[in-house]
């Protein structure tokens, strides 16, 4: 168990979304002691609490964690709360819907192609891309 004012930064800074210098000022710290309190157990800790404490369809999604769900979304494979969840972004977030529009139009441009209409150079090099995705 942490001690509540570790417990106290994390919370605000990391679960909450605040900024470092919201989370000094409402507790009258430094941001030093700020970050340094949040390093000292980071992102395990937040993981372990948020995992093992909050219910799955209590989390508001991150505009990072909505983009790595698209596909999964527009394909209709995501678990019933996680759509909830991903449904609640896009209708509170000013970007993400234009990020899923463009990619509803990606998936319908890059449908009409076939392995045919490729330049087998551009083929291996989008398959060297993709290979090396990953590693990057």
């Amino acid at each position: 168990m942490l001690p509540p004012n570790q417990r106290q930064v994390i919370t605000l800074r990391d679960i909450e979304g605040w900024s470092a210098a919201e989370v000094c000022n409402v507790l009258d710290i430094s941001e030093s002691c700020c970050t340094g309190r949040a390093r000292r157990y980071g992102r395990r800790w937040k993981i372990t609490w948020w995992s093992e404490t909050v219910p799955l369809n209590q989390k508001r999604m991150t505009c990072k964690e909505f983009v790595g769900l698209v596909t999964e979304y527009l394909e209709g494979a995501l678990p019933p709360d996680e759509r909830e969840r991903f449904e609640a972004h896009l209708a509170g977030c000013d970007r993400c819907p234009n990020y899923l529009d463009q990619m509803r139009q990606t998936i319908t441009l890059v449908g009409r192609l076939s392995e045919d209409n490729l330049d087998p150079a551009a083929s291996s090099e989008l398959l060297r891309i993709f290979r090396n995705w990953k590693q990057r």
